[in-house]
């Protein structure tokens, strides 16, 4: 069986769509997770602000939890960083 040029041309038109639909799936599901983060976040310092003792638990995961976002939140930024030097090139 012979595939024609025609036919390939659609595998691979699907084929984008599908990648697409799926990088703004993953989009989608990153941003309720930050939404969530920033919202529980919000209402821990609010919380801590009453407290008189804090766990060395709950500071440890916190600082963890600190050093991770920072991880992502300068990954994007280099990524950002990259694009827009490709875009002066």
């Amino acid at each position: 069986m012979k595939i024609t040029e025609g036919r390939i041309r659609e595998i691979i038109e699907e084929e984008l769509k599908l990648a697409s639909t799926d990088v703004s799936l993953q989009k989608e599901a990153m941003q309720h997770q930050l939404q969530k983060i920033a919202l529980q976040a919000a209402m821990l310092h609010d919380d801590v602000a009453g407290k008189d003792t804090i766990s060395s638990w709950t500071t440890k995961k916190v600082n963890s939890l600190a050093e991770d976002i920072d991880d992502v939140f300068y990954h994007f930024q280099r990524h950002k960083k990259e694009s827009f030097k490709k875009k002066d090139s």
